[in-house]
């Protein structure tokens, strides 16, 4: 579970430009990263090509959900490798006010209730130290975010520094978030709840950060340190095969709900609607028949 801060930093922030669809056309490029907090390990790997992205990920070694964006067609494609599954959904652009837009990016939530005034200062400062990685521009940012709570005597205080190596790449799932999450943050965040009365947030420095290739991101608290490492496993510029941004051969659609949205744990065969539809059928009757 992430901290609270996040979550209260995203609902206070100035949101300078609003959200918009884009189609990138970017050059190919590979990156593969692992993140790990000493027990656990997540390896990701980012491919782009042109308006296209592809984003796949291992838990400890156990594939993960993964996706393909298809910005030039405006739609998504979920992969479930596991089960070899995949569902499409269309991304509506944000501009228009239609929401439940559907994107390849990490969606970051915290799960903790706010219940006393927060009081957060976020700093972000570049270095100006840069590096370069297979043609990749990286820049140097240090961003320490503290909160101090009002709701302990004496105020409960945690403090968050991420010190790593970013560089810039097109916004995943074709949505470029709004300017004031964008200058701090680097992916979709979807605060369960809004801070009570009397919070506040002091922006100190607003270095740009981006996809991190290095980070190491370190939590302190009166509840003891917790860190997790990122680490660049490969960067490559050689070219990328269209056929990565495609359904890969094999993969059966998912089934889909009545409703919108799909299973990505059932393939969409006659035996699965059937089922799908006596599992509705018996919800709504023990709704009035329990």
């Amino acid at each position: 579970m992430l901290p609270a801060v996040l979550a209260l930093a995203v609902l206070t922030l100035v949101v300078e430009d609003p959200a918009r669809f884009v189609v990138p056309k970017a050059a190919d490029l590979k990156i593969t990263t692992r993140t790990s907090d000493g027990r656990n390990s997540q390896t990701l790997t980012v491919r782009l090509k042109g308006p296209r992205q592809r984003v796949d990920r291992t838990h400890d070694g156990v594939p993960g959900l993964g996706g393909i964006a298809q910005c030039d067609l405006h739609r998504t494609v979920m992969l479930n490798p596991e089960q070899r599954i995949y569902g499409t959904s269309l991304i509506a652009d944000p501009s228009t006010g239609t929401t439940g837009y559907l994107a390849v990016a990490t969606v970051i939530a915290s799960s903790h209730t706010i219940e006393a005034p927060q009081h957060l200062t976020i700093d972000a400062v570049d270095t100006g130290e840069r590096r370069s990685f297979a043609g990749v521009k990286a820049r140097h940012v240090v961003t320490t975010t503290k909160m101090t709570s009002d709701g302990e005597t004496p105020p409960k205080v945690a403090t968050r520094v991420q010190d790593g190596w970013y560089v810039d790449l097109p916004p995943f799932g074709c949505i470029e978030p709004a300017a004031g999450v964008n200058a701090i943050f680097s992916g979709s965040f979807s605060p369960p709840s809004v801070p009570p009365g009397g919070s506040t947030v002091a922006m100190l420095g607003r270095a740009r950060r981006g996809f991190p290739l290095i980070e190491t991101d370190r939590h302190t608290s009166s509840d003891g340190t917790w860190a997790q490492t990122t680490e660049l496993v490969e960067i490559s510029g050689a070219p990328l095969d269209a056929a990565v941004f495609e359904v890969p051969e094999g993969y059966r659609a998912a089934l889909p709900f009545w409703g919108g949205g799909f299973n990505l744990w059932r393939p969409d065969t006659v035996g699965n609607r059937l089922a799908l539809m006596w599992e509705s059928v018996r919800g709504y009757a023990y709704r009035f028949w329990p």
